[in-house]
């Protein structure tokens, strides 16, 4: 897969891939997560296939605090005006109900938003029709229109008499958020009424930059998933997690499994600023295409970088031009595609990419950020690029400009990030 010259370095970078993260959670987490690893890679994550939330999550709003900015006088308030626009999705054989998740509505003709496994999962039971039910108690049928089983964001269509008008959400920036800021998980869990729980942001993620999720769902890396303190449990998969303008922020997907070991069960949504883009996709073309450069890629920091030094002599990253910092971060290019973007832009395996429009490449999830979720015809990377000499220690920065092309239907991405 690499070739002969960088071969062992590139093999070395991916090593150590797999572990930084382990080494960064601490004594009591790495061991939490050695406990918990077998377990975590035989189980599905997702809310619904009988994963149940941790009562040790936080119920409660410091009130000692300044919320921030909402156009609410309160939380209840905010509540109150998105549940028109929620719903509980179930499967239905003659007056028997089967399985099902939530859904919330994005368009006034009924167009609603859900995890693509809820409609799998409504299917598999054997369902003659899915049924959505929102909280007035008017139920209407479902009718599938698009599926996109890679982000698992899938939209369907209320059939409803003529003249129905439906209340969307309205869809927030992810990006604004900040982590201790207010959300609220929308979701109707164990199959029963849409229900609130409060929590707070934990933080934004790509499956890449996180060594328990990619080990389970490598096929995801490039997920950008927020993490919520909030009550996650079967039954909320496909409902909206709000900010606190009543914003829908995320789309409810899974819940971490946890355990004995004390640490509580994590929620996760898919990003608003990740899945909107899909969704505007699967109502306007009924698919869902994605960008692709063709190069395979690993992240090295400078601690690596040192180490490889000082063993053969070849520099992976730049001298830190500041004094006050030596910490760089870049991503190796372990391979390239020939005839591909960027093989046409000059990039070449060993060359190490530190920024990309301007953002500094410190995490993989940054290269899929700028990649972007779905195909933009005439979007263009500005990459800047460190390209060592050889085992002198040396090298050069260069610039490489690369336009994504579409990526091939049905291409599957390799454990390397191939994208």
């Amino acid at each position: 897969m690499w070739g002969t010259k960088w071969r062992p370095i590139c093999e070395k970078m991916f090593r150590a891939s797999r572990t930084t993260t382990v080494t960064l959670l601490g004594v009591s987490s790495a061991v939490a997560f050695a406990e918990q690893q077998s377990s975590l890679q035989r189980q599905q994550w997702y809310s619904d296939n009988g994963a149940s939330s941790s009562s040790s999550s936080s119920q409660f709003v410091n009130l000692s605090f300044k919320p921030q900015a909402s156009r609410f006088d309160s939380l209840a308030d905010m509540i109150e005006d998105v549940f028109p626009s929620l719903c509980r999705v179930q499967g239905a054989v003659g007056d028997r109900e089967l399985g099902g998740g939530s859904a919330f509505v994005v368009s006034e003709d009924g167009i609603v938003v859900t995890n693509a496994h809820v409609f799998a999962a409504i299917a598999q039971m054997g369902a003659r029709e899915i049924r959505a039910t929102f909280d007035d108690g008017r139920s209407f049928r479902v009718e599938p229109r698009a599926v996109d089983a890679e982000s698992d964001i899938a939209v369907g269509r209320l059939i409803a008499p003529p003249g129905t008008r439906f209340k969307p959400l309205k869809i927030g920036r992810s990006g604004a958020l900040r982590r201790g800021d207010t959300v609220v998980v929308l979701g109707a869990p164990l199959g029963g009424n849409i229900v609130p729980a409060v929590g707070a942001l934990g933080g934004a993620r790509f499956v890449s930059d996180d060594e328990a999720m990619s080990q389970v769902l490598n096929s995801r890396a490039d997920w950008n998933l927020l993490q919520v303190d909030a009550n996650m449990s079967s039954g909320s998969s496909g409902g909206p997690i709000v900010n606190a303008n009543g914003e829908v922020v995320a789309v409810s997907v899974m819940v971490q499994l946890a355990g004995s070991a004390g640490v509580g069960n994590l929620s996760y949504g898919v990003s608003s600023d990740q899945a909107w883009p899909i969704v505007e996709s699967l109502i306007k073309d009924g698919r869902v295409t994605r960008s692709s450069i063709g190069m395979t890629i690993v992240l090295v920091d400078s601690l690596q970088a040192d180490r490889e030094k000082t063993e053969t002599g070849v520099a992976l990253l730049p001298p830190s031009t500041d004094p006050m910092s030596r910490h760089y971060t870049g991503l190796l290019v372990t391979q390239t595609m020939p005839g591909l973007p960027a093989d046409a832009a000059g990039l070449r395996e060993g060359d190490v990419v530190l920024e990309i429009n301007g953002r500094k490449m410190t995490r993989k999830g940054d290269y899929f950020a700028a990649l972007g979720p779905v195909f933009v015809p005439g979007h263009k990377l500005d990459c800047k690029v460190w390209r060592p000499s050889g085992r002198n220690g040396g090298g050069k920065m260069i610039e490489a400009k690369v336009e994504p092309t579409k990526r091939e239907e049905g291409a599957r991405r390799r454990s390397l990030l191939f994208r």
